[in-house]
């Protein structure tokens, strides 16, 4: 978060605690201190998924779970496995991932998908913009490292 964006979360008085780090950063310095991670309208602004699933997967409990939001791009069936920059939101520097890249980078990360639903991400204007909702297990074998 930009320090702006700290100043304005404070004002409003209803966080126990604020941290301006890299995402990936902190979350490494808490090897397995939570049950559950949620992220929203955050990892649309990572191409590749595996550093931030990989520092999860550490920073997770036994039987913990990453639930996170993401641009879809599974509109055409042959691009499901892509990462690409999100069209109407490239300047803010987002992108889309196909469900079967977030499959195959789960299971290269240490988690297993339990859930993937569709929904409305985002409100540009008038067009509403599809996302996913995430769900991701650690594996067993993965807690135990």
């Amino acid at each position: 978060m930009s320090s702006a964006m700290i100043a304005q979360a404070r004002r409003k008085n209803l966080y126990g605690s604020l941290h301006q780090s890299d995402l990936v950063d902190y979350m490494g310095s808490y090897p397995r201190s939570f049950d559950l991670i949620v992220s929203a309208a955050t990892l649309i602004h990572f191409g590749d998924l595996d550093p931030v699933l990989s520092v999860a997967a550490k920073t997770l409990r036994p039987d913990g779970f990453f639930v996170f939001t993401l641009f879809s791009y599974d509109a055409v069936e042959s691009q499901s496995y892509a990462i690409h920059p999100h069209s109407s939101l490239m300047e803010a520097g987002c992108f889309a991932h196909g469900t079967k890249y977030i499959a195959e980078a789960a299971g290269r990360t240490g988690f297993r998908v339990l859930d993937v639903n569709t929904g409305i991400h985002d409100e540009s204007g008038i067009d509403e913009i599809e996302g996913l909702i995430v769900t991701l297990a650690l594996n067993q074998h993965t807690s135990a490292e």
